[in-house]
């Protein structure tokens, strides 16, 4: 695509954040292709090289790759925890508000942390840290939630709310997958946009109930009444027969 628009043929269609967000989307989905993390960052210098404009947008894709690398190799894991640094590292450095860090990017970091990288004591500090970086730039989003009591044990989970200033579950011995939301400090996601603010696992984390002798014999007994039931054979017009006998409804 550069060397196409540096080409007389095509100087006229400049490549913009748009297709540049469309080529990364595209590397970054797909199944087929190794260290495509380290792929989708060396096409963001490419284009930043090239003199051409990158967004938020754009950054978030390539933490989106390493993330879903976890699958991979250990040294393609390793690869992509890195480029997720760096990126990271990228966007904070960063003067143009167009390419700053928003609710989706601590989302993504955490994604990256729970996903390449083993549980333990280094993997609880780092997505701590990012966790309260969040926090004081007031962009916890739901996914950003979520994937923080994916990172750490649930026993530490409420002890890092109350160290970054929200100790009211603890205080009330309250679960961890009972914390939602929209009970957290104002100012934890006050530049969160209102589209991230919605849960992007959809409660996974929370244990599923385990069900009771009681309803296990409920069920039992309500698939025998149904093998029972004798069926209905619908026929055209109005008329349902109900084994051997015919009546209209």
């Amino acid at each position: 695509m550069i060397k196409a628009y540096k080409a007389d043929t095509y100087s006229t269609c400049a490549p913009d954040s748009h297709s540049l967000a469309s080529c990364l989307n595209a590397l970054a989905k797909s199944r087929t292709v190794n260290f495509k993390a380290k792929k989708c960052l060396s096409l963001l210098d490419a284009m930043s090289s090239a003199g051409l404009k990158s967004n938020t947008v754009c950054f978030n894709t390539v933490l989106n790759a390493a993330a879903f690398s976890a699958r991979q190799s250990e040294e393609e894991r390793r690869n992509a925890l890195s480029v997720a640094v760096k990126t990271f590292q990228q966007m904070k450095s960063s003067k143009d508000d167009s390419s700053s860090p928003d609710a989706v990017t601590y989302g993504n970091l955490l994604k990256c942390v729970a996903n390449l990288m083993e549980p333990g004591s280094r993997r609880n500090e780092m997505a701590s840290s990012l966790f309260s970086a969040a926090c004081q730039d007031g962009l916890v989003g739901g996914m950003c939630l979520d994937e923080i009591r994916r990172c750490v044990p649930a026993r530490a989970f409420l002890p890092l709310l109350a160290i970054c200033g929200y100790d009211t579950p603890m205080k009330e011995g309250r679960k961890p997958h009972s914390v939602q939301l929209k009970e957290l400090p104002t100012k934890w996601i006050a530049n969160v946009r209102k589209s991230d603010l919605v849960a992007r696992q959809r409660a996974s984390f929370k244990p599923k109930p385990i069900p009771s002798a009681s309803n296990k014999r409920k069920k039992n007994r309500r698939r025998r009444e149904e093998k029972r039931a004798k069926p209905a054979i619908r026929r055209p017009g109005s008329v349902t027969e109900y084994g051997s006998s015919s009546k209209e409804l």
